[in-house]
């Protein structure tokens, strides 16, 4: 087994960390393998002999030879110790990788990462393109301009002199206001791609985050506290209803014998 999967040693731990791992299988299903398995580990250490695992399959009813079963069982032992644990039973009987016991992604967390992580890739690309149209109306603004200086050269008498007082007049306007202006314009749409950019970078990282196996032993130590305290509930449960059931029944017997009398004895003369 790999470092992680070689420290899990319970039943209860290894079911705790498949169903962690694969949460599409039912647990009801899982804690019916549990039953099984634990009827034979009767060592309690979490791992069963093969012979014992050629039981469960066979009551399983798995529509195989005892060659094939032999082979399915070799294939299960991932460790080649010729002792197969829950983990490497559960894995074969649900048809799951195991390989991926050890991948300790939050596929939660990595699907909500990866959705925020498109959205601000195109709020990236949105900052990328407001810079170019900025670009592109200012060199289009300095083309017109250019062009009309040169058409107004080549004009004389009344319109030549209606061009040039109208330029004189647009010269008056306060250029380094009008540089003020595009300068902050600019810096506002660079800072706001750089954000996109740095957002998106984190939101990438978060998203190819892997958890730590503490972080996963604590999880699973408090799945399986959070079974057991189930299972030790729903036991009570139980014995709460059988005792009830018990108690109606001792009632209504006697309400059906307490209404009868002894009959009296006939005495002989």
């Amino acid at each position: 087994m790999t470092e992680f999967t070689s420290v899990i040693e319970s039943v209860e731990e290894q079911r705790e960390l498949f169903l962690w791992k694969f949460d599409d299988v039912p647990r009801p299903e899982v804690n019916e393998l549990v039953k099984d398995f634990k009827k034979r580990d009767v060592a309690n250490k979490g791992e069963i002999e093969e012979i014992d695992v050629l039981l469960i399959l066979e009551k399983r009813g798995n529509a195989k030879t005892a060659t094939e079963l032999r082979l399915a069982v070799a294939d299960m032992d991932k460790d080649k110790n010729h002792k197969i644990s829950f983990l490497e039973l559960a894995c074969a009987i649900f048809s799951k990788p195991f390989d991926e016991l050890n991948n300790f992604t939050d596929e939660e967390a990595r699907k909500a990462a990866f959705e925020k992580a498109m959205k601000l890739s195109e709020k990236a690309r949105e900052a990328e393109l407001e810079i170019e149209k900025a670009k592109e109306a200012e060199e289009k603004a300095a083309q017109d301009r250019a062009e009309a200086i040169e058409r107004e050269r080549n004009m004389t008498g009344v319109k030549g002199a209606a061009a040039f007082f109208k330029r004189q007049a647009e010269n008056v306007v306060d250029e380094t206001a009008l540089n003020k202006q595009k300068i902050s314009e600019e810096a506002a749409r660079r800072k706001a791609l750089r954000d996109a950019k740095q957002q998106l970078k984190e939101a990438m990282e978060n998203a190819n985050k892997s958890k730590s196996i503490e972080e996963v032993q604590r999880e699973i130590k408090e799945a399986t506290e959070r079974a057991a305290e189930a299972e030790a509930a729903m036991l009570k449960a139980k014995e709460e209803e059988e005792k009830a059931v018990r108690a109606a029944r001792k009632a209504a017997l006697n309400a059906k014998w307490s209404g009868s009398s002894t009959p009296t004895p006939v005495k002989k003369p």
